[in-house]
């Protein structure tokens, strides 16, 4: 199992303990025009010092974001309803340690649902305005695909842990200390005092409870091993041709021939390992795999995308979820069948 052994071999470092999340329920899927309330066990060695949840349309690349109210490890926030046409939303939590070390979960992806039977995630009260917070220098006058009664406000440098999380990656500087960030050509000082990254945090669905580690810098659950069977990958070769058509927003309704092609991918998690994804239009596919650009190794493997999951079958067994993003450019969060996670990046070339 290359995939296994070589990532092991990257996953050398000092162990240290990481907050552990579960989402009781992992949110899927949404009725529009209804608000969502989102709920998270948080344990940690100490008492957080903030949590927050990040969300935005799956159209659109910048987060904003609502605090969660806490007590003990009893978390929860509401999201504004979204809009009657909104597809689908990302989403994830962001929490501060006691030592202004700064996680963020996977992303989550939840899909629209014409269900008229609201699910217990969605019985919020809709009288008030819910306060909004964004990371960029100028808020927003409206949150692109959502509809509620909402305010939006800049928060203050000094509590720009988002940035610092890597959570609004089209920021440059990103990390501790004073930086200049520039977003949707405006300039934002961006300043999280003493905050440092302390990387992405699987979070599971309630009830599955594992403990969380941080390995050389990426977040692993139970043993390094493990670490290795659930980190994703990518790949090169094969006859995919070149783009089958313009990119679109991926829905469950979206062609699998939208996807062919080749994808320059990477682990938002880890800078040392890259791939070069090549997805055939026989089904079939093929990465190169590069550990500091240096050419490491390369393999085949097969793909599918039916009703909005993307799979991809490595020697290491199945890895599948839900992309969110164009098919030119997404993110794949999801695990393999033996529960491990993994969260890559594509952009086709």
């Amino acid at each position: 199992m290359k995939r296994q052994i070589a990532l092991a071999v990257f996953a050398a470092g000092i162990l240290s303990a990481a907050p552990e999340i579960e989402l009781d329920p992992v949110i899927e899927n949404f009725v529009p025009e209804n608000r969502i309330i989102l709920k998270a066990n948080i344990q940690d060695e100490k008492a957080p010092q903030l949590t927050r949840t990040y969300f935005k349309s799956s159209d659109v690349s910048d987060y904003v974001f609502v605090p969660m109210k806490c007590e003990s490890s009893q978390c929860h926030s509401v999201l504004p309803a979204t809009s009657k046409d909104t597809l689908s939303i990302d989403y994830l939590i962001l929490v501060v340690d006691a030592n202004k070390k700064v996680y963020k979960t996977q992303t989550f992806t939840a899909q629209a649902s014409q269900e008229n039977n609201l699910p217990s995630y969605q019985s919020a009260d809709k009288s008030g305005t819910i306060d909004v917070k964004t990371e960029l220098s100028k808020a927003p006058k409206a949150i692109t695909g959502f509809t509620d009664s909402y305010v939006v406000d800049t928060i203050e440098s000094a509590a720009r842990f988002g940035v610092v999380a890597g959570i609004y990656s089209h920021m440059q500087g990103m990390g501790s200390g004073t930086s200049t960030a520039t977003t949707s050509g405006e300039s934002a000082a961006v300043t999280a005092t003493g905050a440092t990254s302390g990387g992405t945090v699987a979070a599971t669905a309630a009830g599955l409870g594992t403990t969380a580690w941080i390995v050389g810098g990426v977040v692993a659950t139970g043993a390094v091993a493990g670490l290795a069977a659930g980190s994703g990958g990518g790949g090169g070769g094969g006859d995919s041709g070149s783009h089958s058509s313009a990119a679109e927003v991926i829905t469950s309704q979206t062609s699998a021939s939208k996807f062919v092609g080749t994808y320059d991918v990477t682990d938002p998690s880890n800078n040392s390992i890259t791939w070069v994804t090549t997805l055939n239009k026989n089904g079939s596919c093929h990465e190169k795999e590069y550990f500091s650009g240096t050419y490491h190794d390369e393999y085949d493997c097969t793909w599918s995308f039916d009703s909005g999951t993307l799979t991809i079958v490595y020697e290491v067994g199945p890895w599948s979820g839900t992309p969110s993003g164009t098919t030119d450019n997404f993110t794949l969060s999801g695990y393999y069948n033996s529960g491990k996670y993994a969260s890559n990046h594509f952009v086709k070339r």
